[in-house]
């Protein structure tokens, strides 16, 4: 078997966060839960988002990719071992013009398996974890409704589309959402670009700084829908989700403390537990865990054969 944790919008880098013991901030209390689980992953997969620019060195404020992403995995060299590790492009790195994303992180050690590509695929069994760029070709005004770009010349959908003709399991990794917040619809872009060609079983994004586990009922229907976009940005616990339980099986509401964050004019809430996804694939099963900062119990599991 192999075991995979996911990460979104993680490099935040150190900071202290008031309600959050130490100094560290989130993106460490991650990364000390992951450390404390019976079993260790095997890969880690940031599904993108380096704060606040992802600048690499010529570009101020300087190599954002470096200090806030790469030197703080390097903290913790039992979990996010050289070659094992992968990540994503996102509107953040685009925002340094990815300078840093591909000549900072892609050229560390630490993501080589991904040979200085933005887009990558790994094969177990039956399975195919695919990564792709949703925010290279983004045709929307500041990289935030993702996209594939021109199928004429762009060179993912080429790639999709030997992905389906292996005929295996598809997990889809990208840093854009493929539905709303609320799993009602489809993302403007991303979706009709994906699913044009390809229909992954599973379909992981970050990007919302939300964690969630959408259900039968949401737009994406059978095709197993997550958002793991809440590994380390401050974020409040959303308003109206508890309002689309029939779409949403689980989404993170858990507390944090007291304190309060705008989510809306004259609306606050509660700030909420940031966390992570880890995948468990076997021959014969895949299972699904959503973990929470300071707690190695999951917070929602599945468990399919």
């Amino acid at each position: 078997q192999v075991r995979i944790a996911i990460i979104g919008d993680w490099g935040s880098g150190k900071y202290k966060l008031n309600g959050l013991a130490g100094n560290n901030g989130p993106a460490c209390a991650v990364m000390d839960t992951l450390a404390k689980l019976d079993t260790p992953p095997d890969y880690i997969i940031h599904l993108g988002d380096t704060y606040y620019s992802g600048t690499g060195p010529h570009r101020s404020p300087k190599s954002e990719e470096q200090h806030n992403l790469v030197d703080v995995l390097k903290q913790y060299p039992k979990l996010a071992k050289n070659a094992n590790c992968f990540t994503l492009n996102s509107n953040h790195e685009m925002y340094g013009g990815a300078f840093g994303y591909y000549q900072q992180a892609l050229a560390d050690p630490l993501f080589k398996k991904q040979q200085t590509c933005s887009y990558f695929a790994l094969v177990f069994g039956d399975w195919i974890i695919a990564g792709i760029d949703s925010a290279y070709f983004d045709p929307s005004s500041l990289y935030m409704e993702g996209g594939l770009g021109d199928k004429k010349k762009d060179p993912q959908y080429q790639f999709l589309q030997h992905i389906r003709s292996l005929g295996k399991k598809v997990i889809l990794m990208s840093h854009h959402t493929g539905l709303s917040t609320d799993g009602t619809k489809p993302s403007k872009n991303l979706w009709k670009d994906v699913t044009g060609v390809i229909t992954p079983n599973y379909w992981y994004w970050g990007h919302i700084h939300l964690g969630a586990v959408y259900s039968k009922k949401a737009f994406s229907g059978k095709m197993k829908t997550r958002c793991i976009g809440h590994s380390s940005m401050p974020f409040a616990i959303p308003p109206g989700m508890e309002k689309c339980t029939d779409n949403v099986d689980w989404y993170s509401d858990t507390a944090l403390d007291s304190t309060m964050m705008l989510e809306a004019l004259y609306y606050t809430r509660p700030r909420a537990k940031n966390g992570f996804a880890m995948l468990t694939l076997s021959e014969s099963h895949i299972t699904e865990e959503v973990y929470e900062i300071g707690n190695i119990h999951a917070v929602w599991r599945s468990e399919t054969f």
